[in-house]
Formats: C-alpha cells, sequence, structure tokens
C-alpha cells in the first residue's frame, strides 16, 4: 500500500499525505497492528487450548492476518480523525 511521491511545481518530490514508511514498505501504523494482531492471536489461541499445536498456528495465522488488517484500518482511521480535527483547530486560532 505503498504510494509513489508526487511532485512539486519545482519537481521536488513531497512524500505520500499517509504514514510515513520505511524503505521496505512498512509504515507505523502497519507494524502496530501487526503486533496488535499477534497478541490477539496468543490471547485467543491460550483460550481455546490449541496453543502449540498445528491447528493452532493455523487459527493464530488466520487471527494475525485478519486482526492486522483491522488495526490497521483502524489506526489510520484516528490518524486522519486526529489530523482533521487538528487542521481545523488550527484554522480557528488564526
Amino acid at each position: 500500500m505503498t504510494q509513489n511521491p508526487t511532485r512539486t511545481a519545482g519537481g521536488d518530490p513531497t512524500p505520500p499525505d499517509d504514514a510515513k514508511s520505511s524503505s521496505s514498505g512498512l509504515s507505523i501504523p502497519q507494524i502496530m497492528a501487526g503486533a496488535l494482531a499477534a497478541a490477539t492471536a496468543a490471547i485467543l489461541g491460550s483460550f481455546m487450548g490449541v496453543a502449540g499445536t498445528i491447528g493452532g498456528a493455523a487459527v493464530a495465522s488466520i487471527v494475525s492476518t485478519i486482526g492486522s488488517s483491522l488495526y490497521q484500518r483502524s489506526l489510520e482511521r484516528t490518524r486522519d480523525a486526529v489530523k482533521d480535527r487538528l487542521v481545523v483547530n488550527a484554522g480557528a486560532g488564526a
């Protein structure tokens, strides 16, 4: 989900408006979402009693994949809402 930088009138590249990403294409929301999803999978696995089995690994993989996507979307929505609120407040204070 990496976007190519756009160019300004002077030809200088500007970074995309979304979260800053490293050269590997990973963004802070992606990393945080992956960590939250792994923790969620571990907690659910411990309740289901499948930790350490092949079935448990499969369930953890599914939960991590789905959870990562959901957490990332939530983090990005929150970031956008905060950004919009900060822009509105900055405009009101001027």
